[in-house]
């Protein structure tokens, strides 16, 4: 008796698997791209299957593609996909593989649609872009119910090891040019270029104030040739960094340019180094400058350790947000525990999601407990019902149904709405708490006022059956009944059917009964198809 949460999917792949490879090829680049998919690579015949699996599958994506070939257009299972689509009121893009029209019935749902055009090879990655910006646009996948939501508040990593170089360049060239540089200082210089496969003099040659920003650049552009853009992007931010701090307190400044300042929150933003340090340096005087300068040298080196070690816990709190929601799980769950272990009680709550359900961790209820125990203790509602429900389960920790039922009563009384459902079943069935129905029937109501379909039904069936409230009530069933059943639930379509048919609290009514019985069958239920058999001999 809980809340069924059924996987959600980005994309659902509608196609021909005569068109596998092109579509798979489109399906990994999604996946690069960090869109879940659903996809049925081996096929499934029969009609059962069809509705139980592809319906759900259907209905649990956020968005569906159809991939139009003379294959797909020839294929009676693309047509029912697309028609299932229609109806659920999907998002739907058509994307073209051949020049097929669309058959009559594809035609009539599909055609006054803007399609992605792959089937002209020279403009099929431009097609293929589009395609990716247009569901990064449409797709939003953090389930409200399960989540706390935050805005994203992406920002840039580099590559330290470039970022070091850099550094070290400009300070040796700085120093050099003030004759305060050693042989030994130029000796290290010259032994690190040389192992980057970097002539030493083109740092050092006909080294002055003119060619010192030069000379940096053009070592920046070697490094770049050998090891790629990101590590010449980062050794020329290095050594920006280092001048533009440099420039802000000597009068070498003239020689250098105009405003340091944004130098250096560019450099601090991309290194993710907190805004605090940025501000803190900016802000230095003169004498605190070579301070700072040492400072960030140390910065760096716990930064390699650990990139989590210099932010606030709300800075690795929204890097955190910002990597689940492009769905990079690994790097989410880095982010997400650098701020748990600060003590943010959300990422504690994410954190602790993201080992319950193997999402970018490898899956612990151990580690699940553990983290939802620490946000559950600093009062987190969303935590407080998840732990209930690892001690009503066994997951994690010994099983303990009064545990489960204490966590279940202190989340309810803080409004959470699945909590208030969990917590009126164990007054129903008398689980960790003495059976009162009348304190189910409470806690029901508080759910069911906030919507939940579940709690709406249940509530539904305490009228109908005279259980925890004053007397027998189907006029009240049947309203909650119809609540439940408008939001989707099969069981309360189905008992709203019977209702009808039966004429219990309301008038009798065959096509309503139905109506209502052809949705539930439509998910599947059982009792709801026997029932139609029986109305339709």
């Amino acid at each position: 008796m809980s809340v069924n949460m059924e996987f959600k999917y980005d994309v659902f792949i509608s196609y021909s698997r005569m068109d596998s490879e092109q579509v798979l090829y489109v399906v990994k680049k999604l996946q690069e791209s960090g869109f879940s998919t659903w996809i049925d690579k081996d096929g499934i015949e029969s009609g059962d299957a069809f509705k139980s699996v592809i319906v759900r599958a259907i209905k649990n994506s956020n968005a569906f593609l159809f991939f139009s070939s003379q294959n797909a257009n020839e294929s009676h299972w693309t047509v029912k996909e697309v028609n299932t689509a229609v109806h659920l009121k999907k998002t739907i893009i058509p994307i073209r593989l051949d020049g097929a029209d669309y058959n009559d019935s594809i035609l009539f749902d599909l055609g006054s649609l803007d399609f992605v055009d792959l089937s002209i090879e020279e403009k099929r990655e431009a097609a293929l872009n589009k395609l990716i910006n247009t569901l990064h646009s449409k797709i939003r996948t953090v389930d409200n119910n399960k989540l706390p939501i935050q805005k994203p508040n992406i920002t840039s990593l580099t590559n330290r090891e470039g970022f070091e170089v850099g550094y070290d360049l400009a300070v040796f060239a700085i120093h050099k040019l003030r004759g305060q540089a050693s042989k030994q200082d130029e000796a290290l210089i010259v032994q690190r270029l040389t192992a980057l496969d970097v002539n030493p003099e083109i740092l050092l040659g006909e080294l002055d104030a003119g060619t010192m920003i030069p000379n940096i650049s053009n070592c920046a552009i070697r490094l770049g040739h050998l090891h790629g853009k990101d590590m010449e992007n980062s050794v020329c931010l290095g050594s920006l960094f280092v001048l533009s701090v440099i420039a802000k307190r000597s009068n070498i400044s003239e020689e250098f340019g105009h405003s340091y300042d944004e130098g250096i929150v560019v450099a601090c933003q991309r290194l993710g180094f907190p805004d605090s340090f940025t501000e803190k340096l900016i802000e230095s005087s003169d004498e605190e400058m070579e301070e700072k300068l040492g400072e960030l040298k140390g910065m760096l080196n716990v930064v390699n350790k650990d990139h989590t070690a210099l932010l606030t816990a709300e800075e690795c709190y929204n890097k955190g947000i910002a990597c689940f929601e492009r769905k990079k799980y690994e790097e989410a769950a880095s982010w997400f525990r650098g701020s748990a272990e600060k003590g943010d009680v959300n990422a504690q709550c994410y954190l602790g999601y993201l080992y319950a359900n193997g999402i970018g961790v490898e899956k612990s209820y151990i580690e699940a407990v553990n983290w939802y125990t620490k946000a559950a203790e600093q009062g987190d509602a969303l935590a407080q019902n998840n732990l209930g429900s690892m001690y009503r389960e066994g997951k994690g920790v010994q099983k303990n149904i009064d545990e489960a039922a204490r966590w279940f009563r202190v989340a309810a009384g803080q409004g959470h709405v699945l909590a208030q459902y969990n917590l009126a079943i164990m007054y129903q069935i008398g689980a960790g708490v003495k059976q009162d129905e009348a304190e189910a029937v409470k806690w029901y109501r508080e759910a069911a006022n906030q919507g939940l379909p579940q709690a709406q039904y249940s509530l539904g069936n305490m009228y109908r059956m005279g259980n925890g409230v004053k007397e027998k009530d189907e006029r009240e069933a049947i309203i909650w009944f119809k609540k439940a059943a408008e939001q989707g639930l099969a069981d309360a379509q189905y008992n709203l059917g019977y209702m009808y048919f039966n004429g219990c609290g309301v008038e009798k009514d065959v096509d309503e009964a139905v109506k209502w019985l052809n949705k539930a069958a439509a998910q599947g239920h059982s009792g709801a198809k026997s029932a139609l058999k029986m109305i339709m001999v």
